[in-house]
């Protein structure tokens, strides 16, 4: 299944066959997305399968990961544990969510063969109507439009940020039509 040799040899999962009933699995998955908060760095990965989970990295164990996981990447992650998925930032419509230890493991991977992004591409019509409100996350052709000034609420550390901006719809079909023909 992989072509480097460390794959070869571990037993490998794909994440719809991860659970919390078992420590240190081992899987190869692309970074889609990454993002980072005062005391975490979470990210995004996808399976060979198209399947996508949230995964998590604490303070203390950023700069041990952080620059192997850059997004776009295809990497073999083992000896990590499977949680719940119940933070306050949950991302992904996935019961469970990956941790990393001190003792897991990061190294490139080869021989992708899967779906690169995963992208949950949803009409603007179902997100006016609320259509997708049950989603968590929808990816969407736009162009922007007109944006409002950085809205900063609260003092630190309890902080957050929220930017409004509005969004011209570019009906996928004709948006990826236009870009096969360039």
């Amino acid at each position: 299944m992989a072509s480097s040799s460390a794959a070869s040899e571990l037993k490998l999962s794909f994440i719809a066959d991860i659970n919390p009933e078992q420590d240190l699995w081992n899987m190869r998955a692309r970074v889609v997305k990454k993002w980072r908060s005062k005391y975490w760095l979470d990210f995004i990965l996808i399976d060979e399968k198209g399947v996508k989970i949230q995964a998590v990295l604490k303070q203390h164990l950023i700069p041990l990961f952080e620059h192997q996981l850059e997004e776009d990447n295809v990497v073999l992650i083992s000896k990590f544990g499977v949680g719940t998925n119940t933070g306050p930032f949950k991302v992904i419509d996935h019961v469970y969510k990956i941790n990393f230890y001190r003792c897991t493991t990061v190294q490139p991977a080869h021989g992708w063969e899967g779906v690169e992004y995963g992208f949950n591409f949803i009409p603007f019509p179902q997100i006016v109507s609320g259509v997708a409100n049950q989603l968590l996350t929808v990816d969407v052709c736009g162009v922007v439009i007109d944006s409002k000034p950085l809205d900063i609420y609260g003092k630190e550390p309890n902080q957050y940020k929220r930017l409004m901006f509005k969004l011209q719809d570019l009906d996928y079909t004709t948006w990826k039509s236009e870009a096969l023909e360039r």
